[in-house]
Formats: structure tokens, C-alpha cells, sequence
């Protein structure tokens, strides 16, 4: 079953306390949707091609090294948002990081096989 951008950018903004990050949650929300096919552009592109895959390879990449794909991450919200004219600071990226992470674990992968499929 595949879910939309608008859907799954609710579940990682959900994630998101907007009083840590200093920013409403309607612009979280839009920031998130805004970077969530870049990121699949990211990881689809370099990582793992196939869709049914992806959560296999972002799941083995944060056991292998959660920081090194905490920083990746945060580095394409950083990149994305910026192009968008939304400056963040490395905190507030680096959290937006963690939610989209935290919910790619958290997403069953037939989920995210199908969001990916669906958006790549």
C-alpha cells in the first residue's frame, strides 16, 4: 500500500517537537514534504536502486553508522531546504534528520517499498 508525500510528511513532522526545532509545525510539515523525494533521489540513485530494497539498506546503514546517515541526511535538508529559501540551522536540520529517519525504521518495509516505487 502505497501512502503520499502530504501523508508521510505528516508522520515525520508528527515526530518533530516545534518548540526544540523553533519552527511551526505547518512549516515543518512543508519543509519535510519538500525534501522527501530528494531524499529518495538520494538513496535510490546512490544506494539502492530498487524500490523494495531501500529500507533494507537505510535500516543497515544506521546500525552501521547512525551518525554518518544522521549527518547525510541532515546535509540534503540542509542542501533542499536552502535551493527552497528556508535557512535552517544544524540542529534544526539535524532533527528533521532524525524524524525522517526514526520513520523510515519505523515504517513497515512494503510501506516504504511502495512510497519509493511510487515517488522515484
Amino acid at each position: 500500500m502505497s501512502i503520499s508525500v502530504e501523508d508521510m510528511s505528516k508522520r515525520v513532522a508528527s515526530r518533530v517537537d516545534s518548540n526544540l526545532v523553533g519552527i511551526d509545525p505547518l512549516t515543518i510539515m512543508t519543509l519535510v514534504t519538500t525534501v522527501l523525494l530528494p531524499l529518495i533521489s538520494c538513496f535510490t540513485q546512490n544506494d539502492e536502486p530498487d524500490p523494495d530494497q531501500v529500507a533494507a539498506a537505510v535500516k543497515e546503514r544506521f546500525e552501521r553508522n547512525p551518525r554518518g546517515l544522521r549527518r547525510r541526511t541532515a546535509r540534503k535538508i540542509s542542501q533542499v531546504s536552502a535551493r527552497d529559501g528556508k535557512k535552517l540551522t544544524g540542529e534544526q536540520a539535524g532533527i528533521l534528520a532524525d524524524a525522517v529517519i526514526q520513520e523510515a525504521m519505523a515504517t513497515p518495509p512494503a510501506t516504504v517499498a511502495a512510497f519509493v516505487a511510487a515517488h522515484s
